[in-house]
């Protein structure tokens, strides 16, 4: 048996060699407050999952919070016609933000190259008349009272154009929530919510 390396939160650790006797499997742990970090206290936490049918909107509620600072929102829209956009807006307390603050920009390839330039607008947005596809949209400190930034990448099923696009929500405001939007018509799909974990 090897030593055992009990490392900090920051840096550093302390090695334990095993007894020369053998030992009866047990380990005994100090009493107090601390905490033991599993594997699984790493990589993604899964916060939300959401599926929905026929509906103009979406909104999710309480799914940011000072828990974690980057936030990743992954969504499969499924049926929405082509010449909707895909769009968004960020929530507080059960309301969407509309104030013109949400500035996009991007471009898709495929096809064809389509470039969004939008800035002060009272809505964010994630296509242009792309059609249905999955997206993942990664979210920067939501829950501070700051400019959100955020990226999106995703691909539509009608010619699997890739769409990358650049967010901005230059208001100094903490959401705790997101509402995501069809410019016309509905939409049926899923969308799921993950916090990246710090350690």
């Amino acid at each position: 048996m090897g030593n055992l390396r009990l490392y900090g939160s920051t840096s550093g650790y302390t090695e334990l060699a095993p007894p020369a006797v053998a030992p009866d499997g047990v380990l005994v742990l100090p009493s107090g407050t601390g905490t033991i970090a599993k594997t699984t206290d790493q990589g993604l936490a899964h916060i939300n999952t959401t599926t929905f049918s026929a509906v103009s909107s979406v909104s999710l509620n309480d799914v940011f919070t000072s828990d974690y600072q980057t936030y990743e929102i992954n969504f499969r829209v499924n049926d929405y016609v082509t010449s909707q956009q895909l769009q968004y807006r960020f929530r507080l307390s059960g309301t969407d933000n509309t104030s013109g603050a949400y500035t996009c920009k991007g471009s898709g390839g495929g096809a064809s190259t389509v470039n969004v330039n939008r800035d002060n607008q009272t809505i964010g947005q994630f296509t242009n008349n792309d059609g249905p596809g999955f997206f993942t949209f990664r979210v920067d400190s939501p829950a501070l009272a700051t400019q959100t930034r955020s990226v999106s990448v995703g691909m539509n099923d009608n010619n699997a154009r890739v769409i990358s696009m650049a967010h901005l929500h230059t208001g100094s405001t903490a959401f705790d929530g997101i509402t995501f939007i069809a410019s016309t018509g509905n939409m049926s799909g899923f969308v799921s919510v993950y916090g990246y974990k710090n350690s």
